[in-house]
């Protein structure tokens, strides 16, 4: 049933429109503006329905008609939502067709909406392990909650550096169970109980990823055939790698060959290792570089001169790697790479490394007519 409601409001599902009797429009405030009516109008809260135009009676009150059909929400008006021009009604009941009505009280933290610029969510619970508080702030490390699934502690205040963690039950910046208690958390690979960094964990607890340089030679060519010492084209390297680690009965992961064309790069084939802060190791123990950035920044602690059976090996011309590659991972040279990897004539010619050397030269070296046999660089890559 239609109502006449002085000076007050219309509501639906998730919204409040608040008009009262003004003529002068400066008397609406930074906030409220005159309406066709010549009501004052302001929004309180999102919405996206309005009294329909023409429904207002001669002094200025609005007449709300109807409610929009799918209206879930009516409600007693228990609050002033304006205080503009004339007193507001806070007794008036108005229904939706459907003549279901249901109390609204004034917006609040909890109650599923998001309202003004005090709340940054609202989930309309009263839990503090999900994305948002029961403050209506959104969870971040620090606040003192642990989110199910992302964080695994949070002491607030007293997280802690992870470089300077060392009790158990230390929680670092970043909501994570210190690295180096000997206790193996979810976000971590290893845990050998101590800040030496050189050993077979980190003091990043990341497992090593093993990097050799291969036994046997290879040329390129049209065809891939390992033990003949051929390979076809980039992924004809990685594919050599993989099978010079499955021999040597190393880690049944991803290998990739330290080699780009016009195209493809190490930088790009170990986009997923960007990120990764352990130690780039030989199978004989011997650190290459403490990360990937380290990695890429020209200067290796060890040249990479060690093969997939630890083996080292032993200085002579032939000591080369083809690479067409810079030591940060992307193309040296759009032509210098044997028609990609493909020919061994000798009117081509590729860029190759030199395996003893640890500055930029282990990478990027002088160019080599594509008949010789040269070894590649395989480097161990997880997801």
């Amino acid at each position: 049933m239609a109502r006449h409601l002085p000076n007050i409001l219309a509501i639906s599902a998730a919204m409040f429109i608040s008009l009262s009797c003004v003529n002068d429009p400066q008397e609406c405030g930074a906030t409220a503006a005159l309406n066709a009516q010549g009501l004052c109008e302001m929004v309180v809260a999102t919405m996206n329905w309005k009294p329909p135009t023409g429904d207002s009676e001669t002094t200025g009150d609005v007449f709300v008609s109807t409610l929009p059909t799918n209206a879930e929400v009516t409600g007693t008006v228990t609050t002033d939502v304006m205080t503009t021009g004339a007193a507001t009604d806070t007794n008036s009941t108005i229904s939706p067709t459907d003549s279901t009505e249901t109390s609204m009280t004034t917006p609040a933290c909890g109650d599923g909406l998001v309202n003004g610029e005090d709340e940054e969510c609202d989930d309309g619970n009263m839990m503090e392990n999900d994305a948002c508080l029961t403050t209506c702030k959104n969870a971040t490390c620090g606040d003192g909650q642990i989110r199910t699934g992302v964080e695994e502690c949070d002491a607030a205040t007293n997280n802690i550096d992870p470089k300077s963690a060392e009790e158990t039950d230390d929680c670092t910046t970043d909501c994570k169970i210190a690295c180096g208690d000997g206790i193996l958390s979810p976000s971590e690979e290893c845990d050998d109980g101590n800040k030496d960094d050189e050993e077979g964990c980190s003091n990043n607890c990341i497992e090593p990823r093993l990097v050799f340089v291969t036994k046997s030679d290879f040329r390129p060519s049209m065809q891939d055939d390992f033990k003949g010492g051929r390979f076809k084209g980039v992924s004809g390297a990685d594919a050599a790698c993989g099978t010079a680690a499955s021999e040597a009965q190393l880690s049944p992961t991803k290998w990739v060959a330290w080699i780009s064309d016009g195209s493809s790069s190490p930088a790009i084939r170990m986009n997923s290792d960007m990120g990764f802060n352990g130690w780039y190791r030989l199978p004989d123990g011997t650190n290459v570089a403490n990360g990937y950035m380290a990695l890429t920044a020209e200067m290796l602690d060890n040249p990479i001169d060690v093969n997939e059976f630890g083996e080292t090996l032993v200085v002579d011309d032939l000591l080369k790697a083809w690479t067409n590659t810079k030591p940060d991972g992307t193309v040296a040279d759009l032509n210098d790479h044997c028609s990609g990897w493909t020919t061994n004539d000798d009117d081509d010619e590729a860029i190759a490394g030199d395996i003893k050397e640890t500055g930029e030269k282990w990478t990027l070296g002088v160019p080599r007519d594509c008949t010789n046999g040269f070894h590649l660089y395989c480097f161990e890559v997880r997801p």
